[in-house]
């Protein structure tokens, strides 16, 4: 190493001023290219497996070469739940991450400064399945119905105890069943172990595909269901969060983060009014997440198109917050005991990037 900085020992076997000032000032040069290296590492983004259906837009804004700049050599990574995405962005590993808004809203509760929410898209709600002879057809009914909550279904027992509130249902008074995946509710509820059983998302097409492995169908079967915010005043959806050191220092790579986002949005409306299959085959081709028994049916055939639709539902201002939604969210929060965030939500989310792409 001293011989290729062009350092020479000599005979009293000193090293010479000149040559230490040398290798110092080499040093520096190094030191400095190795930090704007690292400032220039390809930004990551956590993805959570438990919302790798949802993640069309993301997904499509990569695999269709939407990110740009910096954005452009992005890593996504898989990780199990949000609370992991979350742990890595407060750890520095992820500059990006995809997660409910239920569960922001919950982290800011739980957690000292928030994380921000730049750009956001709509999502389905939960379902709440059960046979009608378990469950009440009237939700004001649903004190004391014993309801299996999935491990794999983000924010379950929290949609839950939002909907018994809205009912006037203290959320308390509702049992859970704390289970693994939706797979064993099934079963569960079918057997009448259990009244209801939360669902994620696009199960209806596993449900029936499962009922149908039985002989049977939802009608034969006499399955009641409920969305579980069709009965709320409408929340937020997903939400693609940073920290707000992130958003503060590095505005440009934010930018581009939800320039790409809303590039692929715009491909993927685009396509739903052309009837085109381009991204739907394109997200189908992406090797989902390794999941147990109906869960890996889901993702490959029925969970990865939800977004398209919800896209052109809201093509007019894709991405950005409606803030009556979060502050009817914060509201519903409270009414069911979850927590008051409301003194901290004008720091949970921002349009300032989506406000300046749509500009530019």
């Amino acid at each position: 190493m001293a011989a290729g900085m062009g350092m020479t020992r000599h005979g009293d076997g000193s090293w010479r001023r000149r040559d230490l000032l040398r290798a110092g000032a080499a040093s520096l040069v190094l030191l400095e290219g190795m930090t704007a290296a690292r400032a220039q590492e390809a930004p990551r983004i956590g993805l959570p497996v438990s919302l790798f259906p949802d993640a069309g837009p993301l997904l499509n804004a990569q695999l269709g070469a939407h990110f740009r700049g910096r954005m452009a050599a992005t890593a996504l990574d898989r990780v199990d739940d949000s609370p992991a995405v979350i742990a890595g962005l407060r750890a520095g590993r992820f500059k990006f991450g995809q997660v409910l808004a239920l569960e922001l809203l919950r982290d800011t509760l739980a957690a000292g400064e928030p994380l921000v929410s730049v750009a956001t898209f709509a999502r389905p709600p939960p379902s709440l399945y059960g046979r009608a002879r378990n469950l009440p057809a009237e939700p004001a009914r649903l004190a004391g119905r014993k309801i299996a909550v999935p491990d794999d279904v983000a924010q379950a027992d929290g949609y839950l105890s939002l909907f018994a509130a809205r009912h006037g249902v203290d959320p308390r008074r509702v049992p859970r069943l704390p289970i693994e995946k939706e797979a064993e509710g099934l079963g569960l509820m079918m057997e009448g172990k259990v009244d209801g059983l939360v669902v994620s998302p696009g199960m209806t097409g596993v449900i029936t595909y499962a009922l149908r492995e039985r002989g049977t169908d939802q009608k034969r079967a006499g399955l009641l269901s409920y969305a579980l915010d069709l009965f709320l005043a409408p929340l937020p959806g997903l939400s693609f969060v940073a920290t707000r050191q992130v958003a503060e220092s590095e505005p440009d790579l934010v930018a581009d983060f939800v320039r790409g986002l809303l590039a692929s949005v715009r491909e993927i409306t685009a396509e739903h009014e052309a009837k085109s299959d381009v991204v739907r085959n394109r997200l189908l081709a992406v090797e989902p997440p390794p999941r147990r028994d109906l869960r890996a049916f889901m993702v490959a055939t029925v969970g990865l198109i939800t977004p398209l639709w919800l896209m052109a539902r809201e093509r007019e201002r894709p991405l950005r917050h409606d803030p009556a939604r979060w502050t009817a969210a914060a509201e519903q929060m409270a009414k069911a005991g979850l927590g008051d965030v409301g003194p901290k939500l004008q720091d949970i989310y921002t349009n300032r990037f989506i406000d300046e792409v749509w500009r530019n």
